[in-house]
């Protein structure tokens, strides 16, 4: 059994949004072919999701503890860490991935967490997992150089 993390960053609401439409198809196709998977639906407009503040490097940085697991910023991490896959749901907005999205990737890289610092470099926690980006757009964007819609993910 695994456990995946569906995460939902579309301001629109459900029914509206071209990218919900699809990936919630997916995730229900998904599910009929894995009946035993526990999806998990995390839809960041709904979440306490904001910017980090300078008072919130403290956290971020510092020891990580059974009582760090209950923090309103590092339980997002945690529950990142858990999963076993992701689905990413999110449109491209003003060429790029929404804020919203951007401000929860801060809020899981946590040094201890999702990754670690080495004598090599960072290393990401987050090994042989797997992950999909479901993303709607406007226009046709292939090969563009200023698209960062995908790769920021």
């Amino acid at each position: 059994m695994s456990k995946v993390l569906y995460i939902k960053a579309n301001i629109k609401p459900e029914g509206q949004s071209r990218t919900f439409r699809i990936s919630d198809e997916f995730v229900e196709s998904y599910k009929k072919q894995h009946p035993n998977d526990e999806v998990v639906v995390l839809d960041l407009y709904k979440e306490d999701i904001d910017f980090l503040r300078p008072e919130d490097l403290g956290v971020l940085f510092g020891p990580k503890t059974e009582e760090s697991k209950k923090h309103p910023h590092l339980k997002y991490a945690y529950q990142f860490v858990e999963a076993d896959k992701y689905i990413f749901a999110a449109p491209m907005w003003n060429l790029s991935i929404p804020a919203i999205l951007k401000a929860y990737i801060d809020y899981i890289s946590v040094t201890g967490i999702t990754f670690k610092y080495t004598a090599e470099g960072p290393v990401g926690l987050c090994q042989n997992k797997k992950a999909i980006h479901i993303v709607t757009r406007g226009g046709e964007y292939k090969d563009m150089p200023y698209e960062m819609g995908d790769r920021c993910l």
